[in-house]
């Protein structure tokens, strides 16, 4: 049932779970940045079981997405792979153009990292023309950057 379905309280309900993970998240990336990987990856997985109770939601691609990345700067490709693929699912299916680019990105540079030339470059491409699409200039800067 979503949120519209459930009435008023139903909506404030939703509202303040996604208000919760978007603080959680915050918390996730503060704590990434300060190199606590553990508390990030923590606060990452409550965030992620808080959006993933409700109707679906386009910060959940950014966190699956975000959480992909600590494990690659950990070095573990497995998960981050698996966690670029969820948030990738996500954006696909929200239509989040600018979220797809930076999932394709992501898995790009993991390609990469396990000597995938050619998977890297297929992200990679897909990545770029969605970013031109998009308009998203500091996207496809970066991408241009891992390439």
């Amino acid at each position: 049932m979503n949120p519209r379905e459930q009435g008023p309280q139903g909506s404030a309900r939703q509202a303040s779970v996604t208000t919760r993970a978007a603080r959680l998240i915050d918390s996730a990336r503060k704590a990434d940045g300060r190199g606590e990987a553990a508390m990030a990856l923590a606060s990452f997985d409550e965030a992620i079981q808080l959006l993933q109770a409700g109707p679906r939601h386009p910060l959940l691609a950014d966190a699956l997405r975000w959480k992909g990345t600590v494990h690659r700067e950990r070095g573990e490709t497995q998960l981050a792979d698996e966690h670029y693929a969820q948030s990738l699912a996500i954006a696909r299916d929200l239509g989040l153009r600018g979220s797809e680019a930076h999932g394709l990105n992501c898995l790009g540079i993991v390609a990469q990292r396990r000597g995938d030339c050619g998977a890297a470059e297929s992200f990679y491409e897909q990545a770029a023309r969605i970013a031109a699409e998009e308009n998203e200039q500091q996207l496809l800067g970066m991408i241009e950057q891992n390439r």
